[in-house]
């Protein structure tokens, strides 16, 4: 099954991510192991690994989704090209 294909609506996803308290080392290892094995299951379905570029209509549906404001922190914890900071 595709890493994207589930029940989930993208705004639920991002929800529960968001609640996420990162309070001790192992909290912060489990999320770290989570992000490592989803980085390796997209790399396994492109058949290759490395540079991960979201596609700008994905940024662009993101960013609508979670409509920021002004005044808002917007982070892109990756930054590869910036383009969720571009977008948002």
């Amino acid at each position: 099954m595709p890493v994207c294909a589930s029940g989930y609506n993208l705004k639920d996803v991002l929800a529960i991510i968001n609640s996420i308290r990162l309070h001790s080392d192992q909290d912060i290892h489990t999320i770290s192991q989570f992000y490592e094995d989803l980085l390796e299951r997209m790399g396994g379905e492109n058949k290759s690994a490395g540079e991960f570029y979201t596609p700008r209509p994905v940024i662009r549906f993101m960013v609508e989704t979670m409509a920021p404001q002004i005044g808002e922190t917007v982070y892109d914890p990756a930054c590869g090209s910036a383009g969720f900071l571009v977008e948002a």
